[in-house]
């Protein structure tokens, strides 16, 4: 992200933004990740960070608006979207070792798996109680709904 910033600083904020989205946002092996790991809490402070430097922002712009200015969900929610539709696919797969697997790892493992870590995050943080029920739609209304109630309690 700093040499996207570094190398193409002097562009426009919009092209700044697209070649940030097209160097930076492959995240190979994301659904891997414990996403309630507190790294995963310094990585999306980074990426905001990265966010205030396209946008050329202060420090103390709310992180909210940077998500919105730029058309993005927050990381944290793109990062459980992800997770999310990889164990649904995980679940559904037509390999009945993937299937059995995942199977036993959401519903049967849960907090000893790391998939079922995973699945029981994503769905406590969209109030859902089946992770298939997790989509891409739902995760941007609700980052939405979320954006929406910090803005009007920063007023």
């Amino acid at each position: 992200m700093n040499d996207v910033l570094c190398y193409f600083g002097k562009r426009q904020s919009i092209v700044k933004l697209q070649l940030m989205k097209i160097y930076c946002t492959s995240f190979y092996g994301s659904v891997l990740w414990d996403l309630d790991h507190p790294a995963i809490n310094a990585f999306c402070a980074a990426w905001r960070k990265g966010l205030q430097g396209v946008w050329g922002v202060s420090y103390c712009t709310h992180s909210s608006l940077l998500h919105v200015m730029s058309n993005y969900l927050p990381l944290l929610d793109e990062l459980c979207c992800r997770t999310a539709l990889f164990i649904k696919s995980c679940l559904e797969s037509d390999s009945p070792t993937v299937s059995t697997v995942a199977c036993y790892g959401v519903y049967y493992g849960r907090m000893n798996s790391h998939v079922g870590r995973n699945a029981f995050f994503c769905c406590s943080r969209y109030a859902v109680t089946d992770i298939l029920s997790v989509t891409r739609i739902m995760v941007s209304h609700n980052a939405d709904a979320h954006i929406s109630t910090q803005l009007r309690a920063s007023v």
